[in-house]
């Protein structure tokens, strides 16, 4: 990870514990927080028609099956004054242009963060792993419907909004993370957070 990869990891969460901080806040004051689950598959269709490359370990690397199916998750956290989302897939990482894209679809939404699982065995959505150096791996259409995907999760999580609590926990274990490349970072905290449906 570059220099400032420490950085961006280190403000990306601290954004996402401010932003479930202010929701949570708002929603004690008011005794009110809502929350609701949705997951959509996005596997690419491997139909013959179009190579789906796979991202990372070389390039020309092609799906030749699926052993899981690659799934989008989303939750939806409501406090009665704001909404706002978190959603992560099963992909290398989706680049800015198409989050903002999604995020144009949720506009009504106060904020929707998009995280990646870095899966190394799904579709090349970065452009970087196609046949070759000059080819680019993406397939635009996909791309596409991971969008349409997304933004209909999230929207099915909306609808299933129930009243829950909160609960946050940590735990630390340095031996669970190997870095192979200087610098070595490494971030030894794994971070939970629970919704408890209300009054359990």
């Amino acid at each position: 990870m570059p220099a400032g990869g420490k950085a961006m990891k280190r403000w990306t969460a601290v954004m996402l514990a401010g932003l479930l901080a202010g929701v949570g806040q708002a929603a004690e004051q008011d005794g009110l927080l809502r929350a609701g689950w949705a997951e959509i598959e996005i596997t690419p269709p491997l139909d013959g028609e179009r190579p789906v490359y796979l991202a990372g370990f070389g390039m020309n690397r092609k799906a030749r099956g699926v052993h899981d199916p690659l799934m989008a998750r989303a939750v939806v956290l409501d406090d009665g004054r704001r909404r706002l989302a978190i959603v992560s897939v099963d992909l290398v990482g989706l680049q800015y242009p198409t989050v903002q894209a999604i995020r144009e679809r949720l506009a009504e939404l106060a904020y929707v963060l998009v995280a990646s699982t870095h899966n190394h065995q799904g579709p090349d959505v970065i452009g970087i792993w196609g046949r070759g150096p000059l080819h680019r791996g993406v397939d635009d259409a996909y791309l596409a419907d991971v969008v349409e995907k997304v933004v209909l999760c999230v929207r099915q999580a909306a609808q299933h909004l129930e009243s829950v609590q909160a609960r946050y926990g940590t735990a630390r274990d340095e031996t669970l993370l190997h870095d192979t490349r200087l610098p070595i970072v490494k971030d030894g905290v794994l971070r939970v957070v629970r919704f408890d449906a209300a009054g359990r």
